[in-house]
């Protein structure tokens, strides 16, 4: 589950497994009466649910880790060997996935569209991040700034150009040219280390900045309405 895109209809049937074991615990087949229904089952107690979790959002969250395990550069032997076999790149969140591909790498590609809502770089030196690539502004949607003008964004720049290294602080003037103003006015509330630290790839949606597969499964179901008040009652 956990290196696979299971079926569907697999993971409906583990989860019916569950309703009837919450259910009708003392018998394995026949009929049984459902006074909720599992969707609602599913949502977080703060939300009248119980907190019950789905096969296939549980699947999906830790095919998340493999893609954020993978986008983080992980240093390890599986995550080397994905990296070097697909090619992957500084941008890889924002490519477009290959054409052809085994299908535990089709099933990382599906999870990037979670860890692209919550991956950024934190402070660091930025000599390996390109500004118009890479997720690096935390306060923006998609951690992307918008360029002034168009025409700028179809040039490398790396995010270390708009440091002055003597000052330890921003290029304002080149910032306001470059970056429409919420952009602009973003990155300079960044601020700049007074020694150099190593560029590091942080989870926002935790305070801490460290990924977890329960951090990524709420995230991800994070845009479900909540239910009536009242409960399961």
């Amino acid at each position: 589950m956990s290196t696979f895109n299971i079926p569907k209809k697999v993971c409906e049937n583990l989860d019916s497994l569950s309703r009837r074991f919450w259910w009708n615990p003392k018998k394995s087949e026949g009929k049984f009466l459902a006074w909720r229904s599992w969707d609602k089952l599913c949502y977080p107690k703060s939300q009248g649910g119980l907190k019950f979790k789905k096969a296939k959002d549980i699947n999906n969250a830790l095919l998340d880790k493999l893609a954020w395990m993978i986008s983080s550069k992980r240093d390890n032997l599986d995550m080397n060997i994905l990296r070097s076999k697909y090619r992957v790149s500084e941008d890889w969140l924002q490519s477009k996935p290959p054409k052809r591909a085994s299908p535990i790498w089709k099933a990382i590609e599906l999870a990037k569209k979670i860890i692209v809502k919550g991956a950024c770089y934190t402070i660091g030196t930025w000599t390996s991040i390109n500004v118009w690539t890479n997720p690096w502004v935390p306060w923006i949607e998609g951690f992307i700034p918008t360029p002034k003008e168009e025409v700028y964004s179809q040039h490398p720049i790396l995010v270390s150009h708009l440091i002055d290294p003597n000052l330890h602080c921003w290029k304002h003037n080149l910032v306001k040219e470059l970056f429409n103003p919420p952009s602009a006015q973003a990155i300079l509330s960044i601020p700049i280390p007074s020694r150099p630290l190593p560029d590091k790839f942080i989870w926002t949606p935790d305070p801490k900045g460290n990924f977890s597969v329960k951090s990524t499964y709420h995230t991800s179901r994070s845009h479900l309405p909540s239910l009536p008040h009242g409960g399961i009652c």
